[in-house]
């Protein structure tokens, strides 16, 4: 819960998690209250190679990128 409370009172644009299948399998037993909230206030960008490693990207629903990275093909905000 103070997770999700925190998120609520500063919520990131984007939040990186490990790879969606392990996320998923790790974390929806174990924090059901988190991945609801996630799953209502997040969209899923896809899991991105950063560096050489494997991570999902979940942007917020909410707000409209102004630009995608190039790179990364990842929403920016500013």
């Amino acid at each position: 819960r103070l997770a999700v409370e925190r998120l609520k009172a500063q919520p990131a644009p984007l939040v990186v998690t490990d790879p969606k299948a392990e996320f998923e399998e790790r974390y929806r037993p174990e924090s059901p209250i988190l991945l609801e909230y996630l799953d209502s206030a997040y969209r899923s960008a896809g899991d991105r190679d950063i560096g050489g490693q494997l991570f999902q990207v979940l942007a917020r629903r909410d707000r409209a990128p102004v630009r995608t990275d190039p790179t990364l093909q990842l929403p920016c905000y500013q």
